[in-house]
């Protein structure tokens, strides 16, 4: 009966071995985990994460500088590795551990707000002046007296070569301005308008910027195009001159063109500024989205609103007969961009046309003044 108490007291102390270890690292026991596998258990060394670090500080990797060929652990890890897929349950974890943990999310957003605020208001009068020792003490003396040597001086000269400075960098040198000689000038002059060279062509000659010299032609009275750095071919031509320009003249003959004297009020289509007027209570996004569901395409053109998309038009709601305080399905009507623009000229006659179209096609009704008709039997059979 003894050597069998004596097997169970080994017995015993065997599964103690087992189920505690020391940390090699800070010397506690640790107990195993309930879901760590013996695999697991057997190759564990420390309690914590935290040991394991301490213990691999400055230390490095055991196959740094290794590789298939020199070494053969490398070699089977790689074979190992060939063809294998990363599980999703891993990826999961991965993304788990890149994100920031809610302890330091927390830390982050109690930290004080310091943006544009000075060190006295931040940490104090005693305090600031204490930082402030550290920092002079810590500055003092390393430059110095000390100045550049040649070499180095000339490498900085080489490495600035064709650098074009700001104007508040070169008045911290002492260059108050950019001061260009006379004969340089003229010959800037003379190569833009006599030889025809680019602004960017002579900016490389003269190594300057080339808003430099676009400032210089406007100080002399030379037009320019900052499009390409040339003068704009027709500058001086008529149509007596040249046939390039009556030609022109004669494909834009009858064209409307806005000008500065045809603006506002003096616009031959002006309607006492009712493109800032106000639309009513009613012209709302359910009532745009019931007259798009009514018509379903752009009326003049029977495009879908799908393929306006590809074509990049977008959807309007015209006004018929374009008073914005009359927001009606009977004086509303869809249509895209491009046809919209057209309903601006000759406003009687689209009117008529939208009218007569929608008579035809939801039997509304219209006078000869082209005003609106309700129906109200068919308005209380349709609630009714």
């Amino acid at each position: 009966m003894a050597k069998n108490q004596d097997v169970i007291k080994l017995g015993e102390k065997r599964f103690l071995s087992e189920a505690h270890k020391r940390c090699e690292k800070c010397g506690n026991e640790y107990e195993k985990d309930k879901n760590s596998s013996l695999n697991e258990w057997n190759n564990r060394k420390f309690c914590s994460p935290k040991c394991f670090h301490l213990s691999r500080k400055g230390k490095s990797a055991w196959n740094i500088g290794l590789t298939k060929e020199t070494d053969e652990r490398v070699k089977n890890m790689s074979q190992k590795l060939v063809g294998h897929k990363v599980s999703e349950q891993s990826l999961e974890k991965m993304r788990i551990s890149a994100k920031k943990p809610k302890r330091i999310k927390s830390s982050i957003k109690n930290l004080p707000k310091t943006k544009g605020k000075t060190y006295e208001e931040i940490y104090g009068i005693d305090k600031t002046k204490r930082i402030k020792e550290k920092k002079s003490i810590n500055m003092s003396g390393k430059n110095l007296g000390k100045s550049h040597s040649e070499e180095t001086k000339e490498k900085i000269k080489l490495k600035n070569k064709g650098k074009h400075f700001s104007q508040k960098t070169e008045f911290k040198k002492g260059n108050n301005s950019l001061k260009f000689k006379d004969f340089e000038v003229e010959k800037m002059i003379n190569m833009y308008v006599n030889e025809g060279l680019n602004v960017y062509k002579i900016a490389e000659i003269f190594n300057y910027n080339y808003n430099s010299i676009y400032k210089i032609l406007k100080e002399n009275g030379i037009k320019t195009n900052k499009r390409n750095g040339k003068l704009s071919w027709n500058i001086g031509l008529t149509k007596e001159t040249d046939e390039r320009v009556k030609k022109g003249a004669e494909k834009n003959r009858g064209k409307f063109v806005i000008s500065k004297f045809k603006k506002g009020k003096k616009h031959p289509f002006f309607n006492n500024w009712s493109s800032l007027l106000p639309y009513d209570k009613n012209f709302n996004i359910k009532f745009k989205k019931f007259i798009r569901e009514r018509d379903g395409c752009c009326m003049i053109c029977n495009i879908g609103f799908e393929d306006l998309k590809l074509l990049k038009r977008r959807i309007h709601i015209h006004h018929i007969n374009y008073d914005k305080q009359c927001s009606i399905p009977q004086n509303c009507i869809s249509l895209c961009n491009s046809c919209h623009a057209k309903t601006q000229i000759n406003r009687e006659h689209w009117t008529k046309f939208f009218q007569s179209l929608l008579t035809e096609k939801y039997d509304y009704q219209y006078s000869e003044n082209n005003e609106v008709i309700f129906n109200l039997n068919r308005k209380k059979q349709e609630n009714g």
